[in-house]
C-alpha cells in the first residue's frame, strides 16, 4: 500500500515537473518576442532621431551655399525653386538618407537574416 502511494506521488511530481518546464519555456518565448518588438521599436526611434537631427543641421547650415552653386551652374530643374523650398527639400532628402542609413545599421539581427535571404 505504501509503495503504491509513493509511486503515485512520484508520477504526480514527474507530471508537475514537466508542466513547470513547459511553463518556463513558454515564458522564455514570450520574453523573447517582447524583446524583439522592443528592439524593432528602438531601431525605428534611433533612425527617426538621427534623420531629424541631420535634416535640422542641413537646413540651418550651408544650404545657401549649395543653392548659390546650383544657380552658378545653372541647373535648370533647380533654378526655378525658391531658396526656402530648395533648403526644405534638401534637408528632407538628407534627413531621409540619414534615417535610412541609421535604420540599416541598427536593425535587429533577425531582420538582417530575413533581408539577406
Amino acid at each position: 500500500m505504501r509503495k503504491g502511494r509513493e509511486e503515485r506521488e512520484q508520477k504526480k511530481l514527474t507530471i508537475d515537473r514537466r508542466n513547470a518546464i513547459a511553463v518556463a519555456a513558454s515564458i522564455r518565448g514570450i520574453v523573447e518576442i517582447e524583446q524583439a518588438k522592443n528592439d524593432r521599436l528602438e531601431s525605428k526611434i534611433q533612425a527617426i532621431g538621427v534623420g531629424l537631427a541631420a535634416g535640422g543641421i542641413a537646413a540651418s547650415s550651408g544650404t545657401d551655399k549649395v543653392f548659390q552653386t546650383v544657380q552658378d551652374y545653372k541647373i535648370p530643374v533647380l533654378m526655378h525653386l525658391h531658396p526656402f523650398a530648395f533648403s526644405f527639400l534638401l534637408s528632407c532628402a538628407i534627413a531621409l538618407g540619414a534615417a535610412g542609413i541609421t535604420w540599416w545599421r541598427t536593425k535587429p539581427k533577425f531582420l538582417r537574416n530575413v533581408i539577406k535571404s
